[in-house]
């Protein structure tokens, strides 16, 4: 938490998101000058009422690692309340993973890793309590359903809902089923409205959800082009996991083995099925529906940023049929639980420090710089250069090289032309030049010309094959959602 990360998406888009949230409300077409913008994750809305600027005079992101935080505590609470059993000390380890494989998620702005945490918690509350599925019904149908409007990818994970409905109309409860009914349609439909405010577009980056004609909608071609990206790049960091590199060692070999268990977990827990091991219908419910989540996640965007919530609980899942299998589940080690915990809390202290280390010497700090970070992040200075662009009055600042960071800079983006002048190589998707103000206020938002949008819908196809031939030429990408 005390330093900012050089994570690519969080200084390209999700800061100046962030500012966008802070002050304006949803703005119309804010897409078009900026396509990520229309993935209108929840997570950037929340950032932008605890961000404390005006105590700070910048963002604060610290969410995410306040969630970790707490997540942690709640796992060491139930290893003190079970005499240190031994499948809470286990979540820690996993916890401990979490922390090796998305640091760099935790001490910056990430719409990932909050479901990635809130799946985990998910797993590992019903593998310990299975019974309060049906006696918190309300939080446990509603956290799947939120999470969808923090990532589109965790919508299957609605499944668990579902089956506490079913639950709740064969024990005649049509009150509770309506109220949670009534409080998940509110929450997606306000964020579907804002998708639809932000993009034109229901469902972003599904164009085929086409139900609107409003002027600030974006191309259809865009939100397709947008679409294929995100998919194309995860099978790219899909592939690019499984090549060894020394500084991602640790990274690697976590991916690695939380992918081997995933693979073995059916074979574990179905033969603890059929065997009829004393596991709750619950558990073996949600496996079967984080394994669909994961089977799925990785047929369409294998991307482990995407899936890594349904690796950790599956993994775990599986260590805990396993341990049911041998009736070890609720043995109790408290000299071994405490020389467990103790390890653990010292691997994590010594990663962190390590990693604030070789953060300090890699970058130009100073002791002044260092003073603040025990009541505030501290953030990378990259200087970036910007350049005024009028807008129909407005003034877009605009960088001048297609890697450079906007930082919350309001607003901005990159000066790197776009379709339809340039191929879309997974960075800037429409050129700037091609966006005009639909007012003389930032609050009014943007639209594409008119003179482009049949250009940029009649082309899409010559820019999708632009675009997988950039693939096949350098075979990699160059962004990332």
């Amino acid at each position: 938490m005390a330093f900012c990360s050089d994570f690519y998406d969080a200084n390209v888009y999700h800061h100046q998101q962030i500012r966008w949230n802070e002050e304006f409300g949803v703005v119309p077409g804010l897409a078009n000058i900026e396509d990520r913008f229309g993935f209108n994750s929840n997570y950037l809305l929340i950032s932008a009422v605890f961000s404390f600027r005006f105590l700070f005079g910048e963002a604060l992101n610290t969410i995410q690692s306040l969630l970790f935080v707490a997540i942690t505590f709640w796992i060491l609470i139930q290893i003190f309340k079970t005499n240190y059993g031994i499948a809470h000390i286990i979540a820690l380890f996993f916890m401990l993973l979490i922390l090796f494989t998305n640091s760099t998620l935790l001490n910056d702005s990430s719409t990932d890793i909050i479901p990635l945490l809130c799946i985990f918690y998910f797993i590992i509350k019903t593998v310990s309590a299975p019974d309060w599925l049906v006696k918190q019904p309300f939080l446990a149908s509603l956290l799947p359903v939120i999470m969808v409007t923090y990532k589109l990818s965790t919508s299957v994970f609605c499944l668990i809902s579902l089956g506490i409905l079913i639950y709740l109309f064969r024990q005649g409860k049509l009150r509770n089923i309506f109220f949670i009914l009534i409080i998940s349609i509110l929450c997606v439909l306000v964020w579907c409205i804002r998708n639809v405010v932000i993009t034109g577009y229901l469902v972003y980056p599904f164009e085929s959800i086409d139900l609107f004609s409003f002027d600030w909608k974006m191309p259809k071609a865009s939100v397709q082009l947008e679409r294929l990206h995100v998919q194309e790049w995860a099978n790219w960091v899909f592939s690019y996991l499984f090549e060894i590199k020394r500084n991602r060692l640790i990274i690697n070999v976590t991916n690695y083995s939380m992918f081997i268990l995933a693979v073995l977990s059916p074979i574990v827990v179905i033969y603890s099925w059929i065997k009829k091991v004393k596991i709750s219908n619950s558990v073996y419910y949600i496996y079967a529906v984080s394994m669909l989540c994961l089977f799925l996640g990785m047929m369409t965007a294998p991307d482990f940023r995407f899936v890594g919530g349904y690796l950790f609980g599956c993994g775990f899942i599986l260590v805990y049929s396993i341990l049911k299998y041998f009736k070890v589940d609720e043995t109790t080690f408290p000299v071994l639980g405490k020389i467990a915990i103790s390890f653990i809390i010292v691997c994590a202290l010594l990663f962190v420090t390590d990693m604030n280390y070789r953060m300090i010497i890699t970058s130009d700090y100073t002791t002044r710089d260092l003073s603040y970070i025990w009541w505030k992040q501290k953030r990378f200075d990259y200087k970036t250069q910007y350049t005024e662009y009028n807008m129909n009055g407005l003034t877009i600042y605009l960088i001048d090289r297609e890697k450079t960071c906007t930082f919350d800079v309001l607003p901005s983006t990159t000066s790197y032309e776009g379709i339809p002048f340039t191929p879309f190589k997974g960075l800037k998707l429409q050129s700037i030049n091609t966006v005009e103000a639909r007012g003389d206020n930032l609050q009014d938002g943007f639209r594409t010309k008119k003179e482009y949008v049949d250009i940029i819908n009649d082309n899409v196809e010559e820019y999708i094959k632009a675009y997988l031939k950039r693939y096949e030429q350098y075979n990699e990408p160059v962004s990332h959602k």
